[in-house]
């Protein structure tokens, strides 16, 4: 009886010893959930904060670049401005009729003093548009001319003067619109009227 008794106390101790043993196991493994699960929130919080100071600082770099690009628009309008405000100068200062024709001629033989062909070339241009007005002073193709005709360009009016050509012989500056489809500034297109002679 005694030795039952021993035994069923020393089973009984290693029943509570497996039992503690246990206990610790899952307090541990509790222990590790816990900290496993306090780490990934740790990462979660680093993860979103480290998102956030991207997203800032992605919306910082954006408006930079859409401040750079509004300054750098005032910029080219206002160098556009200036521009204008020169070539309307200029052109108010050539009066229509032959003063203005010598005085736009001048600008055009300074600008070509060492490129003689290319002057001719120049002049040539004018007299041909000179001579299909007075062959068909009715034809509003004679008298309507885009400044950004590819052959009118080359030809004349990219030159200093070229354009001063056409305000002395009484063509005037019409701008349709403000822009065109592609938010380019619309094209000038030089007119002549035609004055009826009582």
């Amino acid at each position: 009886l005694q030795n039952q008794q021993l035994r069923k106390q020393a089973q009984d101790d290693l029943d509570a010893e497996c039992l503690k043993k246990e206990q610790e196991r899952a307090c541990i493994e509790a222990q590790q959930v816990i900290a496993a699960q306090e780490l990934l929130q740790k990462q979660l919080k680093e993860a979103e904060i480290a998102a956030q100071i991207e997203r800032e600082a992605l919306a910082k770099a954006a408006q930079a670049v859409r401040d750079e690009r509004a300054r750098a628009q005032a910029e080219k309008e206002r160098e556009d401005a200036e521009a204008q405000r020169q070539q309307d100068e200029l052109n108010q200062s050539i009066p229509v009729g032959l003063t203005g024709l010598e005085m736009a001629l001048g600008l055009l033989g300074r600008h070509f003093q060492s490129d003689a062909a290319t002057f001719r070339a120049a002049k040539r241009t004018l007299l041909v548009l000179l001579k299909n007005i007075c062959a068909a002073p009715d034809n509003a193709t004679f008298r309507h001319i885009n400044a950004a005709n590819e052959h009118f360009h080359r030809e004349l009016g990219q030159f200093p003067g070229g354009l001063q050509c056409l305000l002395a012989l009484g063509f005037r500056p019409l701008r349709q619109g403000s822009t065109s489809d592609d938010g380019a500034p619309a094209p000038v297109i030089y007119v002549l009227e035609v004055r009826t002679v009582q």
